[in-house]
């Protein structure tokens, strides 16, 4: 098992376009100024068992527009396990470190709670997003971690 980066023209880029569409969607955006990267967990036959779609770039408004983020855009498990999410997500901070990014943050779905659970002892906050007493309950969360 090993954790690869996987760009355009690698063999096993058409089953990562397959697991985010909409992620592609938005990479072939010429509006779109983010810079895209896709990791993937794949066993000795080369097989997908985790990946994660990350956007690196400056935040277009708020307190953090001049500060470098690393967004997870998505992560998918075809096959989920605690040691698979963990590598992928340690590789993952080591690369936006690398990239130097303040901060790499997402939106996780509470369906995802083993997820949920590694990063928290990543060291990711992670906040609910829907506790208001108006708001539509959908079990999502920020995840927050500060990288400088």
């Amino acid at each position: 098992m090993k954790v690869i980066n996987i760009s355009e023209g690698h063999k096993l880029w058409q089953q990562i376009q397959g697991l985010f569409p909409t992620v592609m969607k938005w990479r072939n955006n010429p509006k779109d100024k983010g810079n895209y990267y896709f990791f993937s967990v794949v066993d000795s036959d080369s097989n997908i068992l985790s990946a994660v779609a990350i956007d690196i770039g400056p935040m277009v408004y708020g307190p953090f527009k001049r500060d470098k983020i690393a967004f997870i855009e998505g992560i998918v498990h075809p096959f989920i396990s605690r040691r698979v999410i963990n590598r992928i997500l340690k590789q993952a901070i080591r690369f936006c470190k690398a990239k130097k990014c303040h901060h790499i943050r997402g939106q996780i779905d509470y369906k995802g709670k083993i997820t949920l659970q590694t990063m928290q002892k990543l060291g990711f906050a992670i906040v609910p997003i829907d506790n208001r007493k108006d708001t539509i309950k959908t079990n999502q969360y920020l995840v927050v971690k500060p990288l400088l």
